[in-house]
């Protein structure tokens, strides 16, 4: 082991180097890639090296640690109502105390063998950016809350929210993640709607890597770890096309499922052999972060943990003390969180839901939910198995788990799975777990079923058992599963998501495993160590990548209702920050997006339906004013200012005698008198 002169300790001057070369040419694509590539490099920086004084190097690591040290910051800066440059600076800071602590340490042995994985990373995002569209949906409730971070003084917990007289929204109470797409807005000198956009391609080597740590701290096998690499890239990149969920990698509900989740489970399963005081602390600064960032996700890293203990206890008794410690470290901090934002949570319309909303809920999922006599219902099985080949085939590979039960992953998988598949599929354990985390998060456990591990750990034993003759079953078993269950990835079941049969099926043969661990806990066949195993993989996903390349385009390239430049520049200019607007819902959710603005409503499906923010109230209230032109049924929210289509021109300009500020053929801006 070396010490930090090492060549991995360049990186910041390396990173700053192209940071400025990239701010001294011509803006264009390339640039802008450089400068947001060279902008994560340095903000993920300080973290790298608190991570590295612990004693710890991985991307993990790192993760943990610079959110965590992130929160600190930016809750200092909160406390006394600073300004964002209060807490980035904040932040860079404890980077230099952390570099002056570890400079004349020896860095510690990172995870081996991501080198290739890091290059592929890497072409991924390149990828990624070529399909990145235009900001939309929910991309635009989070590049509004982004703005006021960077653009706003006197700064406090409400000051990101929508409406001036709005409560916390119970998800994001925190803006953690937020933070830090607004300080890589800042070290990289551009609009944050530039990072919304374009970060999934910086972030995609840095997914790949955890997904990798993951595979390795699970298999402890380079060439599992890649299998496992192979089949998520498969799972929720290619074969959804479009950049699947890594092309929305910058907003917090995915870089927590596809980042942050995978940190988590990483630095447990790392924790298992070596458990320390300072590994501990970064398991539990990333079960934090995870929390912060979006809080239902920790719940469901917890379930499939709590799992793998139990498992691991009833059968083989190893590691079972390691495995509490780290787990302990994982649930305090998430708990701790959780009792802090039960009263928010609580004021939310899905939290405990009436009869009335739990009926409007399940119409809204339709397919998704499978209803029973009693006023029963559950997940559909369909759910489960919607994903495509991948998913059918690692449904399938987990059955094999038992025949390596002195494995941890065997344990991890098999617990897990059936973990997922009581919570989701049983009436009598998924309806009061939707009571507590509403409908819309608990069929969303399904994505947590460990698809990648199963179909990693899974092909390793048939490699094991067949040899070379895996490759040709793989490749055929590709193109077959491809051929019938490609996908639905649809936000309703289009095509009737994946087998329901082969749900069930898998639940009782999962079953029947687990009774196998309990006969033969010393049974281990062993996986396939050798390079077949890789390939096999590859040549199973190779009809995927052919079928995910037809559609690698930008999922949305046309905002129909979206802002003119000409009145984007008129709100930012003219339109005080901190006024409230007053516009159309849709309209309005582009208006918060665009400038530092509050607005008096928003789409209801976009924000916390709390009682404070009466979002269908709210709606209301707008649609009457927008039919009578009466301000008053909309002056409780004290508007200053009104954007109106013109359609809605022609029929209330007159009534109001209001002159416009701004004027195009889409958009008037109009100043509304202090006395009216």
């Amino acid at each position: 082991m070396a010490t930090l002169k090492r060549v991995e300790f360049l990186g910041l001057p390396a990173a700053l180097l192209a940071l400025v070369v990239a701010r001294l040419l011509p803006v264009g694509p390339v640039t802008l890639y450089l400068r947001l590539m060279a902008a994560t490099v340095i903000f993920l920086y300080p973290g790298f090296l608190a991570a590295v004084a612990l004693g710890r190097r991985s991307v993990s690591a790192t993760l943990a640690m610079s959110l965590g040290l992130l929160a600190a910051c930016m809750g200092v800066m909160f406390l006394v109502r600073g300004t964002f440059w209060l807490g980035l600076g904040l932040y860079l800071g404890c980077g230099l105390i952390a570099l002056v602590v570890v400079w004349r340490r020896r860095a510690p042995v990172a995870v081996r063998g991501g080198v290739w994985v890091l290059l592929a990373g890497t072409a991924l995002g390149i990828l990624l950016w070529h399909i990145a569209g235009i900001p939309h949906g929910d991309e635009l409730f989070h590049l509004a809350r982004i703005r006021k971070l960077l653009d706003l003084g006197n700064l406090s917990l409400g000051t990101v929210n929508e409406f001036v007289d709005g409560s916390l929204h119970p998800g994001y109470a925190f803006p953690l993640w937020h933070g830090l797409l607004a300080g890589i807005a800042k070290i990289a000198g551009v609009d944050p709607s530039v990072v919304v956009l374009h970060e999934p391609s910086a972030l995609a080597p840095a997914a790949l890597l955890v997904a990798y740590e993951v595979g390795w701290a699970v298999f402890r096998s380079f060439r599992l770890a890649l299998v496992s690499v192979i089949a998520q890239v498969a799972l929720v990149v290619v074969a959804p096309g479009s950049g699947g969920a890594y092309a929305s990698l910058a907003l917090p509900g995915t870089v927590g499922r596809h980042l942050l989740v995978p940190m988590v489970i990483a630095l447990f399963f790392l924790e298992l052999d070596r458990t320390t005081p300072s590994g501990l602390v970064l398991v539990a600064l990333g079960s934090l972060a995870l929390a912060i960032v979006h809080v239902t996700y920790v719940i469901y890293v917890i379930v499939p943990l709590a799992a793998y203990v139990v498992v691991r206890l009833l059968v083989s008794r190893s590691d079972f003390g390691e495995g509490v410690r780290a787990f302990t470290a994982v649930f305090v901090p998430a708990l701790v969180f959780i009792a802090v934002i039960t009263p928010l949570v609580g004021s939310s319309a899905s939290y405990d839901p009436s009869t009335h909303e739990v009926s409007r809920t399940l119409k809204h999922y339709g397919h998704q939910i499978a209803t029973y006599a009693n006023g029963r219902y559950a997940l559909a099985p369909e759910v489960l198995a919607r994903s495509g080949a991948v998913a059918v085939a690692a449904l399938v590979l987990t059955v094999l788990a038992f025949m390596a039960a002195k494995k941890r992953w065997s344990a991890f998988v098999l617990g897990s799975s059936l973990a997922v598949f009581g919570l989701t599929l049983i009436p009598a354990l998924f309806m009061p777990f939707s009571d507590l985390v509403s409908i819309s998060q608990a069929r969303r456990l399904a994505v947590f079923y460990p698809y990648a591990l199963a179909f990693a750990g899974g092909l390793g034993i048939l490699s094991g058992l067949l040899r070379r003759y895996t490759l040709a079953l793989a490749l055929a078993a590709g193109i077959v599963l491809q051929i019938f269950w490609p996908g639905d990835f649809g936000y309703h079941l289009h095509s009737g998501g994946g087998p329901g049969w082969l749900v069930w099926t898998v639940l009782l043969a999962s079953c029947a495993a687990l009774v196998c661990f309990f006969l033969s806990p010393e049974a281990d066949y062993g996986e396939g160590e050798s390079s077949t195993v890789v390939f096999a993989a590859g040549l199973f996903v190779l009809p995927i990548v052919v079928a995910g390349l037809f559609h690698w385009t930008p999922a949305v390239s046309v905002d129909k209702p979206g802002l003119t430049p000409g009145l984007t520049k008129a709100i930012q200019e003219k339109v005080p920050d901190r006024a409230v607007v007053l516009a159309d819902p849709t309209t309005s959710y582009r208006i918060a997006a665009a400038a530092p603005v509050y607005v008096v409503t928003a789409p209801p499906g976009n924000v916390a339906d709390t009682g404070r923010n009466r979002p269908y109230e709210r709606r209301r209230n707008v649609w009457a004013f927008l039919a009578t032109g009466d301000l008053g049924t909309v002056v409780r929210y004290k508007p200053g200012w009104i954007v109106l289509t013109s359609a809605e021109r022609l029929k209330l300009a007159a009534k109001m005698k209001l002159k416009p500020v701004y004027r195009d053929d889409a958009f008037s801006l109009y100043r509304i008198p202090p006395a009216a």
